[in-house]
C-alpha cells in the first residue's frame, strides 16, 4: 500500500489558472453546507458562491497572499487553503483586484442584494473593526480573510499547519493576525488556536434573519 505523501505548507506565488480553480474549489466544498454565513452573502443563490471565492482568490493573488497545504505538486493535491491580507493590503482595494472577478460578482446580485452589501454589510464590518480593534489598526496587521480545508482532511492537522506557518512570517512583522468568523464551530477552533474575541456584531439579512459576526485577533 502506498504511503500518504506528507504535508507541505507553502506561499503560492503566482498561481497557475490550474491552481486558481482548485483553491476555488477547496473554498467551495469547505463552506459547503456548514456555513450559514455564506447564504446571507449570495441571497440563498448557490450560483453566486463560487464567484465569490473566485473573486476573492483572484484578488489576493493580485494584492495579497495565498498559503496552501498541499499533499504533492499537482493542483489537485492543494486540501487547504488561506486568504491572507498583510499589513497595507486589503481585499478589493484596487481596479485590478474588482475587475479579476468582485466586479462580476456584485453586479450579478439582485438590486435589493447589492444594495445590503455595499450600503450595509461593508460598512457594518468596517465598524465592527474600527470599534473592536481601534480605527486603522486591522489594515496594519495580517488579516485572514478566508480559510479553508476539504472536509475529508477535517481532523488531520492541516488547519494548524497552515496557521503556524503563516504566524512564523507574521511574527518576522511583528504584528497580529485578525480575522471574522460567524460559527460556534469556528470560534472554538480559533480559540484553541490562541485567537481571542474583541467584539462582535449582529448583522441582518432581510431574508435570513440575524447572525453574529465576531471579530478575532491574535497577538503574537
Amino acid at each position: 500500500m502506498a504511503s500518504t505523501p506528507p504535508l507541505t505548507v507553502r506561499w503560492l506565488k503566482n498561481p497557475s489558472e490550474a491552481e486558481i480553480t482548485r483553491i476555488i474549489d477547496v473554498l467551495e466544498t469547505a463552506f459547503d453546507n456548514n456555513d450559514p454565513f455564506t447564504d446571507f452573502l449570495t441571497g440563498g443563490n448557490r450560483s453566486l458562491v463560487r464567484p465569490q471565492f473566485a473573486a476573492n482568490a483572484r484578488a489576493a493573488a493580485l494584492g495579497g497572499e495565498i498559503e496552501v497545504a498541499t499533499l504533492g505538486l499537482q493542483p489537485s493535491d492543494i486540501v487547504g487553503v488561506g486568504i491572507w491580507f498583510g499589513p497595507g493590503q486589503a481585499p478589493m482595494s484596487t481596479q485590478e483586484q474588482r475587475e479579476a472577478g468582485w466586479d462580476a460578482f456584485i453586479t450579478n446580485l439582485s438590486a435589493d442584494l447589492n444594495k445590503w452589501w455595499l450600503e450595509y454589510l461593508l460598512p457594518t464590518l468596517g465598524r465592527l473593526a474600527d470599534e473592536s480593534l481601534g480605527p486603522g489598526f486591522k489594515l496594519k496587521q495580517w488579516h485572514l480573510h478566508l480559510f479553508g480545508v476539504v472536509p475529508e482532511h477535517h481532523g488531520k492537522g492541516v488547519g494548524k499547519a497552515l496557521m503556524a506557518f503563516a504566524e512564523e512570517r507574521t511574527k518576522a512583522d511583528g504584528v497580529s493576525i485578525v480575522l471574522e468568523t460567524t460559527t460556534d464551530v469556528d470560534i472554538i477552533i480559533y480559540k484553541r488556536l490562541g485567537f481571542e474575541i474583541k467584539g462582535q456584531v449582529t448583522v441582518t439579512s432581510p431574508k435570513f434573519g440575524d447572525c453574529q459576526v465576531y471579530q478575532m485577533m491574535k497577538t503574537l
